[in-house]
């Protein structure tokens, strides 16, 4: 683009990011269009000060879509150039590259992180669970063989025990989920 913004140029992959259908199209732009408004300021306070001053500005920002209205995440780079003999920028040059499927790939792979620290800690609760349930159910058994098989404290340990062995089955489910 000229140093007031004007777009000279569009190849066709940056055409089809920000929804335009030919070079004729983007030549009636300026590079101030293809920024959400919000982010105008940053790219004004941040990008144009390095520019001029004949150094190189990477960030990330968003630009628009024009046929969908939509924004995108994007990587851009702009590069001042100069003539040869001279420092002084007479025109700058974007390079952007469409962060969209990286940061969708990025949401998949953190998504698939917490479901496997979300199994990690159901199979520690698990593991925990058993060793309880395990007490429960020892100390149980070594109770009834202590208590006369007639007495009314059986069916209160055989409650124990049946509930004891419902919740193993629980845990046995937690650990195979975290698997």
């Amino acid at each position: 683009s000229t140093l007031d913004g004007n777009v000279t140029y569009l190849n066709s992959a940056g055409l089809s990011m920000v929804g335009l259908n030919n070079l004729n199209e983007a030549k009636k732009t300026q590079i101030f269009d293809y920024v959400p408004e919000n982010l105008k300021s940053t790219i004004d306070e941040e990008a144009l000060p390095k520019i001029m001053s004949n150094q190189h500005w990477q960030d990330h920002t968003e630009f628009i879509n024009f046929k969908t209205g939509d924004t995108f995440p994007i990587e851009i780079n702009v590069f001042p150039i100069s003539h040869l003999n001279s420092k002084n920028t007479i025109a700058v040059a974007l390079v952007g590259k469409d962060l969209t499927e990286r940061q969708k790939l990025e949401g998949q792979l953190r998504q698939s992180q917490k479901i496997e620290s979300l199994g990690t800690l159901a199979g520690g609760i698990a593991h925990d669970f058993n060793t309880l349930i395990g007490t429960i159910i020892g100390y149980t058994d070594i109770i009834s063989k202590e208590i006369p098989k007639d007495s009314h404290i059986q069916d209160d340990l055989e409650s124990i025990s049946k509930v004891a062995n419902q919740a193993k089955t629980l845990v046995k489910q937690i650990r195979d989920f975290s698997h």
